[in-house]
Formats: structure tokens, C-alpha cells, sequence
């Protein structure tokens, strides 16, 4: 799933917090389908993130939404802030959909993402990653047109992360849906993106942009198919070289 049309536009962004800048003249077009975001820990890819979700602006230059916007959707990194551990599993699905209209029920929800637990737990009785697959389902519930994703694919196990991302991408061809996510796993943003953004430097700027393998022919067969192993490699140079690249002035 991939298209021609921009969905966001981010136009010489930089980003500062007092006398630290983080960001520095990025620009570049988001097209529809899904973006992978990576480079080196604490460069700024969810501080990025989250000026896509419009709950942080540039300190300079823009972040530009096609028309109409939509409703966007973040699952942060601490997954404990995206649930509400009074209610269900159930009711958290239930409050996602709420005032966005869905026509799907939690239960159908819950199915389609293959949860493996009860909608009637709460999610002090999950474990980390049944945690993250209900911060997941959330975004599905909530009807948006837009689902970003920090690290949430991270520790899930790999045979249910392969099926998850298959049932993502089909649900997001379904309903007209983009994704943009943060990663550090290559393989993952080999396999689930059509683009890989890579941000490196100090301030952080982009320093690449290469086509992922989501839409290949013949299909992928899994996380060790022959051309995802390549393209992890490859991914893996890219961010050791973002990861020594120089300070911007």
C-alpha cells in the first residue's frame, strides 16, 4: 500500500528546547501508504513524531497536512500513558472509538489484531507486550486517518509480529489509513515500510531516504527472506553512519 499523494509536508523544521537544539532544517514530503523513522538514540524521531501528532510545534519552519487532515493517532513509547487502567481491556477500545464512529466492535477489533487475552481483563493483568498490542488495537478502534507508532512493535514476538504487521497493512488498505512509525529494528522497517526516513547528526537533520521492501513482488516470506536480510544490512551501515554524522553549525 503505497501512493503518490503527500499527507504531510514538514518545510525546513527545526526544533529547540531552551539553548538544545534536536532538530535542524528538515524538510521533506510524507507520501500516504507507511514510513518507517529511524537513526540513533535520542536524535529527535519522537520529538519528530510528536509534531506530527500536533501535541508539539517547530521552534522554526512548518508542518504542513494535506486537506482534509483527519484524526490522528500516536501510541507513544510508554504505552502505561495510552491505556486507562481502571477499565478493560473492553472498555479502552470502547473509549478509542468514542465520538469517532466505527464499524467495528472491540471485539472484532480485538480479533482482527489476534490478541491472545480476554477483553475483560484489566491491564494490570497483561504482560508488556499483550500491553502493547491493546495501544495498538486502540489506534484501530479510533478511526483515524493517520496511526503513528513509537517503538510499539518492539519485544513482540517475531512470528506475531510478522502476522501482526500482515493484518496492519491490510486493515490499512481497507480504510484509507497511513502510517508513519518510529523503529530502531531495521528488519522491521524493511518489511512493514514502503519509505525509511533516517535522521542523524547533532542537531539531527535527514541524512537518508530509501524505499522499504513492503510492497515487493514476489510477496516477502518473512523476516528472514533473503532480500529483507540485504536490507537490514544495508538499514544497519546507514545508522551507524548517521550515527557519526557531523554537528550542523
Amino acid at each position: 500500500m503505497t501512493n503518490s499523494r503527500v499527507i504531510v509536508r514538514l518545510e525546513r523544521v527545526s526544533k529547540s528546547f531552551g539553548t538544545r537544539q534536536v532538530l535542524h532544517d528538515v524538510s521533506v514530503d510524507i507520501y500516504g501508504g507507511f514510513t518507517a523513522i529511524m537513526g540513533p538514540t535520542g536524535c529527535g524521531k519522537t520529538t519528530l513524531l510528536r509534531m506530527l501528532a500536533r501535541l508539539d510545534h517547530p521552534t522554526v519552519g512548518e508542518v504542513r497536512f494535506a486537506e482534509p487532515a483527519g484524526r490522528v493517532v500516536l501510541v507513544p513509547q510508554e504505552i502505561s500513558g495510552a491505556v486507562a487502567p481502571w477499565l478493560t481491556v473492553r472498555k479502552n477500545l470502547e473509549l478509542a472509538a468514542r465520538n469517532h464512529p466505527n464499524d467495528l466492535t472491540p471485539d472484532e477489533v480485538w480479533q482482527l489484531v489476534g490478541a491472545p487475552t480476554e477483553l475483560s481483563r484489566y491491564p494490570y493483568q497483561l504482560s508488556g507486550g499483550q500491553l502493547q498490542i491493546l495501544a495498538i488495537a486502540m489506534a484501530v478502534a479510533a478511526h483515524a486517518s493517520l496511526w503513528l507508532y513509537d517503538e510499539s512493535f518492539r519485544g513482540l514476538d517475531i512470528s506475531f509480529k510478522w502476522e501482526l504487521f500482515r493484518t496492519l497493512r491490510r486493515i490499512a488498505a481497507e480504510r484509507n489509513v497511513n502510517v508513519i512509525f518510529v523503529t530502531h529494528n531495521a528488519a522491521d522497517a524493511a518489511t512493514f515500510a514502503n519509505r525509511i526516513l533516517i535522521l542523524g547528526g547533532r542537531p539531527a537533520t535527514m541524512i537518508a531516504d530509501r524505499a522499504g521492501l513492503a510492497d515487493s513482488f514476489p510477496p516477502l516470506k518473512g523476516f528472514a527472506d533473503p532480500r529483507v536480510i540485504e536490507m537490514t544490512a544495508h538499514i544497519a551501515q546507514a545508522i551507524v553512519t548517521a550515527q557519526y554524522a557531523p554537528v550542523s553549525e
